[in-house]
């Protein structure tokens, strides 16, 4: 469960640090998933580097399945293109990670996640709290 709080936590920081809103899914030409991996993979990588093996494994572990009623799966955001077969056991969780970051943050603008990651208020939130605790 910390994990999935840590993940709603990196998601929302993005969010406010990119300044996105629920219009930003969609430009015609990509949308959801696809469209934040357009905007945002600059920011979240940045963050994804900072964070412990462990920690990646946890996030990469969030990642939903191919078709989930739950919300984004990580197919959605990359079509599971995590690098080449010549990339280490790191890279891989870092893209892993990546991408169920990216799928949080659309679940949160599309207003499919659940209780405290509801869309009202994302944009009062205090986004200067990062994720030093669970970085190197």
């Amino acid at each position: 469960m910390a994990a999935r709080r840590l993940l709603c936590q990196i998601a929302m920081e993005v969010i406010g640090e990119v300044g996105l809103c629920p219009e930003d899914l969609s430009d015609g030409k990509f949308s959801g998933a696809q469209m934040l991996v357009e905007k945002c993979t600059s920011v979240v990588s940045r963050k994804v580097r900072r964070l412990r093996d462990g920690t990646l494994g946890e996030l990469a572990a969030c990642g939903r399945k191919y078709v989930s009623p739950e919300g984004s799966s990580l197919y959605e955001v990359t079509q599971c293109s995590w690098g080449s077969k010549y990339d280490g056991g790191r890279s891989k969780l870092r893209a892993m990670a990546h991408d169920a970051i990216i799928a949080e943050m659309a679940d949160v603008l599309e207003g499919r996640a659940r209780g405290e990651r509801e869309l009202e208020g994302i944009r009062g939130m205090n986004f200067q709290h990062g994720i030093s605790a669970w970085a190197e």
